[in-house]
């Protein structure tokens, strides 16, 4: 069986550099804890470069015996593996030093070579076994992040924001992304991805009671190795019954299997989705343009955010399309001094790219040179809103 054929939440996956290392990690019956395994040569490298293009295991042992600097590699590898995942090193050095730095990083053990039977038993029981209420931030057992696009007036490119930041992240960042059009009547982002339509959503918002890890990953339409989408769609005429607290459900499962669970939120806020939504959003982005209807609809979305956001999260102000109007447009001083906020990325107007791409089905950001995609581009990993992200 094949790493690929394995269920990752059922999964013990080991990168080692020796065969007496994974002589011994054959050894251990992984079975009595209901897991399989794969064993693959090579360190620490091997798995960071795997874990780019893969999904992440529920368990990985990573060899860092040949890492000339084994902190920094293990940095490197907590950037590309998912949510959750717990790590076992092993080394040949016996260096107290080396194993707090590990710890703190948030590794669950280092193990010294040579392995043994009875020691790798004892870090993977100390897992399986783990209280699983218990709180862990380190940078491997941490949370997703949950980033909700909303905007102040319709047209503004929110969903080709959310989408093109989507698959910014997923391809270009190798980071594992799931986005979500909550929207059941007026959502697009099927047509921007060029997917076909499902049910899944409807019937995970019909029967919460069957919400788990494994319907969630059913009912979501691959688009990428690391851009997963859950959107649907229904009648104009028929009602959108849903109960918000469905989303709590949704939420937790996303954020423990994704670096980042993206929102496309509707406009409305009449079925209080929206609100339940934004209570579990670490960032907020606010899309307008600068219009006179953009700054009063931004200041009353930013009233309801004020009564809704926690301590921690945080809200950034996109203004897109900045120049399609250039007559009617207010000055951004003047706009930036009458929402009492300043704006945090500007992006230009573009008159063909995003529509293009749109009729094509394939998000802006993969097409050629464009004044929108350069701006997107540009700000990735400088600006304060990105660098959030």
């Amino acid at each position: 069986m094949t790493v690929q054929e394995l269920h990752t939440s059922s999964l013990l996956l080991a990168f080692v550099c020796d065969k007496e290392a994974e002589e011994v990690i054959n050894l251990v019956p992984v079975n009595n804890y209901n897991l399989k395994h794969e064993v693959i040569t090579g360190g620490i490298k091997e798995a960071t470069r795997y874990l780019k293009a893969n999904r992440s295991p529920k368990i990985l042992i990573v060899d860092i015996s040949e890492s000339e600097l084994p902190i920094n590699d293990i940095v490197k590898l907590s950037e590309v593996c998912e949510p959750g995942v717990e790590v076992i090193a092993i080394g040949a050095r016996n260096d107290v030093g080396v194993f707090r730095e590990l710890l703190k990083i948030g590794i669950r053990d280092y193990l010294v070579k040579p392995l043994t039977v009875n020691h790798l038993v004892r870090s993977i029981e100390s897992i399986v076994l783990q209280n699983k209420g218990s709180a862990i931030t380190n940078a491997f057992s941490k949370f997703g992040k949950v980033v909700s696009f909303l905007g102040a007036r319709g047209g503004v490119g929110v969903t080709t924001l959310a989408t093109n930041c989507a698959w910014i992240m997923a391809e270009k960042h190798s980071r594992r992304i799931s986005l979500i059009d909550p929207d059941l009547q007026m959502g697009t982002i099927a047509q921007f991805l060029d997917l076909e339509l499902s049910s899944g959503l409807q019937e995970i918002l019909e029967f919460p009671e069957r919400i788990d890890e494994s319907l969630i990953d059913r009912f979501m339409t691959k688009y990428s190795p690391h851009l997963m989408v859950m959107c649907g769609q229904i009648p104009l005429d028929e009602d959108q019954d849903i109960n918000p607290e469905v989303f709590d459900l949704i939420i937790q499962s996303m954020v423990g299997n994704f670096h980042y669970t993206i929102f496309d939120l509707p406009r409305y806020f009449s079925n209080r989705v929206n609100i339940q939504i934004l209570g579990h959003s670490n960032i907020i982005v606010l899309v307008t343009d600068l219009s006179m209807i953009g700054l009063k609809d931004s200041h009353r979305y930013l009233e309801i955010l004020k009564h809704h956001r926690t301590t921690d999260q945080q809200v950034f102000i996109i203004v897109n399309k900045h120049g399609e109007y250039r007559d009617g447009e207010i000055d951004l001083k003047d706009f930036e001094e009458a929402l009492q906020r300043k704006i945090d990325l500007m992006i230009p107007f573009d008159a063909q790219k995003p529509l293009q791409a749109l009729t094509k089905g394939v998000p802006v950001a993969s097409q050629g040179s464009s004044s929108f995609i350069h701006s997107l581009r540009q700000n990735h990993g400088s600006d304060k809103f990105w660098n959030t992200c």
